[in-house]
């Protein structure tokens, strides 16, 4: 995927000295994944989901930047995540998952142009495709440390995205 999108990203124009373009991100490998563990009906052993993908931008000039981010100690699939929080990329490079609202994932960075300081943002809808895969043990027994069930959410990957941002001046 990124040999298909990097000619793409290289050969878009970027910030200059003459002119001060939004640059597009493209976020690609986007993954979700969970898995909730219980000992027995009423002790949750692990619970745990994560969401991760890569983004690509010309205004950050090293390729491909990973981001993910963990929510854990819930006790079902739907409440990972169910409340939108901002997390922060290695790369200057903001994002928020809507999982229930919008179901959008917004991305956020900023970037110098002609000796300002811009803000690019920009979302996009993910549309997850999940299989839920749950197990109960028909020989569970009360000993042994045995686990009662289990639960395990996974997201086919989604195709690449491109999001082209809005820009605002922030200094």
């Amino acid at each position: 995927m990124f040999s298909t999108l990097l000619p793409l990203l290289l050969s878009l124009p970027t910030p200059s000295t003459s002119s001060c373009i939004p640059p597009p991100f493209a976020v690609q490998n986007i993954v979700y994944n969970s898995s909730i563990v219980y000992g027995s009906p009423s002790f949750r052993r692990f619970a745990s989901a994560t969401l991760s993908f890569d983004y690509e931008t010309p205004m950050l000039r090293a390729m491909p930047h990973p981001c993910s981010v963990t929510d854990s100690g819930q006790s079902s699939d739907g409440a990972f995540f169910a409340f939108p929080r901002d997390f922060s990329c290695d790369k200057g490079v903001d994002w928020r998952w809507e999982r229930y609202e919008t179901k959008s994932i917004f991305v956020n960075g900023t970037f110098e142009c002609e000796g300002k300081q811009y803000l690019a943002q920009g979302q996009a809808e993910l549309k997850l495709d999940c299989k839920t895969v749950d197990y109960v043990n028909p020989n569970w027994t009360n000993v042994g440390g045995e686990t009662y069930s289990s639960s395990t959410t996974t997201c086919k990957p989604i195709d690449p995205i491109m999001i082209t941002p809005t820009i605002s001046v922030v200094g």
